[in-house]
């Protein structure tokens, strides 16, 4: 075999470097043998038409986005675009995935990055290692052969921000027999905070839950029970969740308050509408002079009214309650230190069929010495009355004012006038007809004496019924003032008033007539 010079070779000095004498012919040849199987292979492969069309855009485009620690990802999914129904089935298919960054406002603040998938079967795509709480736009476009492209409509998503660490370094600043100040540092990582959150228990297991919204961070527990244990945590919120609970801080509220009051007690002083008064004694122990009597009260698990009540008053009337409802009642004691612990009860109102008159309007019209005044008219209603009664109050957002009750003993009126004083306010009005109890032949309806006046029936008092007059309690039908001049003087005197008082009542002379030809009643007067 011949070797010719081919190259010098300069890692051998300046000695020729020597190649076999076919090996030109041997290069041409592969070379040949390579061209030759790169043709078949292009054979083989599909070829993209000249001018292709756009395929239809990708469908049901969703966008989600997780932050875990400091940094975020999104994810992004779609189905394969369809052509008549059917998904589009084409080697030259494509996909491509745009992420543009944007501020709050929708503006582009930076160069969009684009993700290529040129395998048509794989329908997502993320990014990661962003920052939490930015604006990302994101769109996906179907491609057809690198050069026809349809994109579906951009979305626009925000990064959820990251889950803040518990509050550090919460103490207490202060402490009262009814409240505890507390105080804490915001979380050694956060983002943006939406609201701290305190946990709140006492010593039976009672919680309580309340918000407080940053930057703010402290807060004032009130309305306590003295010489309580509580138990409380604080949490802190972002957009993506709630950070873990504070270290628990068990807190004692002051002692030295007031004892709760005494024998607390609820009687009717009015049937209908139902009003009530409440009695009680005073604590066992104020520690002091007391400041007030304070009661919370309202319909059970509803708004909560409150009344201060001065020390020296050992009772007080409520406002008129809703019927067949059941009504709590908290009172306290209250020194300088603080409120007691509170005396509860519950009271339930009957049930009673209320007769609403229809098409009730209120009118405001100005009356003499420029008062103004609600001109209130109704409806017959369906079923017989004796009489209306219109309740009315000022119209408040916090409910805090008390119903005025306007009695018309005339079942045939069909309007009535209301002065008021705060002409500036709007009024809430409730019509209600009403029949007499003990209503029978030869009378008017029922009617109870009471020493303020014709009023609902309450324990002791004299009652009249379609018979006569009834035997006092006691009595068990017999005659008590029988040989009694004293007692007998006393039973006139009582008549007398009786008289005086239902005077201007309706049926006033059947009435009468039964009254004094009741044999019970000429014994009782045979002194």
């Amino acid at each position: 075999m011949k070797y010719q010079p081919f190259a010098q070779n300069t890692t051998s000095g300046g000695a020729m470097n020597m190649a076999y004498t076919s090996f030109i012919n041997d290069v041409e040849s592969r070379l040949a043998k390579m061209e030759f199987a790169t043709s078949e292979l292009v054979k083989k492969m599909t070829t993209c038409p000249g001018d292709p069309q756009p395929p239809p855009p990708p469908n049901n485009v969703v966008v989600e986005s997780v932050t875990v620690g400091n940094s975020s990802s999104i994810v992004v999914k779609w189905d394969r675009p369809t052509m008549g129904g059917s998904p589009v089935v084409d080697e030259n298919l494509q996909y491509k995935v745009y992420f543009v960054p944007i501020d709050e406002f929708g503006k582009q603040t930076a160069g969009e990055v684009v993700f290529s998938i040129c395998d048509a079967s794989q329908t997502s795509a993320s990014i990661t290692d962003l920052y939490p709480r930015s604006f990302y736009k994101i769109w996906v476009g179907a491609v057809l052969c690198t050069a026809a492209e349809s994109n579906s409509n951009p979305k626009s998503m925000k990064t959820p921000d990251v889950v803040p660490t518990a509050p550090i370094n919460v103490r207490v600043e202060g402490t009262k027999p009814n409240a505890i100040a507390l105080r804490w540092d915001a979380p050694a990582i956060m983002g943006v905070l939406t609201n701290y959150t305190i946990y709140v228990t006492d010593e039976s297991g009672t919680p309580m839950v309340l918000a407080v919204d940053p930057p703010v961070n402290n807060y004032v527990l009130y309305d306590l029970v003295e010489g309580t244990r509580y138990n409380i945590m604080v949490s802190a919120f972002s957009d993506n969740g709630e950070s873990p609970k504070s270290m628990p801080l068990e807190v004692m509220t002051d002692s030295y308050i007031p004892s709760d009051p005494r024998q607390l007690m609820i009687n009717f002083i009015r049937y209908e509408p139902p009003q009530v008064r409440l009695t009680w004694l005073p604590p066992r122990n104020t520690y002091g002079r007391l400041n007030n009597y304070t009661l919370h009260w309202g319909v059970r698990n509803g708004a909560v009214r409150k009344e201060t009540i001065l020390p020296i008053l050992l009772q007080w009337d409520s406002d008129f309650l809703d019927d067949d409802t059941t009504h709590e009642f908290k009172l306290f004691a209250a020194n300088d230190l603080g409120f007691g612990p509170a005396a509860i009860k519950e009271f339930s109102t009957p049930k009673r069929d209320t007769i609403v008159p229809p098409n009730v309007k209120v009118d405001r019209r100005k009356g003499m010495d420029n008062t103004t005044k609600l001109h209130v008219t109704w409806d017959p209603p369906s079923q017989p009355v004796d009489g209306y009664r219109i309740l009315y109050r000022k119209f408040e957002w916090v409910y805090s004012g008390r119903w005025q009750l306007k009695e018309i003993p005339d079942p045939l009126a069909r309007s009535a006038d209301i002065a008021v004083k705060e002409h500036n306010f709007s009024y809430i009005v409730v019509v209600r007809g009403y029949k007499n109890r003990n209503r029978g032949p030869g009378m008017g309806g029922g009617l109870t004496m009471t020493s303020g006046g014709i009023g609902g029936p309450s324990p002791g008092n004299m009652g009249m019924s379609p018979g006569g007059l009834g035997a006092m309690p006691g009595s068990m039908g017999s005659n008590p003032f029988q040989n009694n001049n004293v007692s007998c003087r006393f039973m006139k005197r009582k008549v007398g008033q009786a008289f005086q008082k239902i005077r201007n009542y309706p049926s006033f002379e059947s009435l009468q007539e039964q009254f004094l030809n009741s044999s019970i009643l000429k014994d009782q007067l045979d002194c």
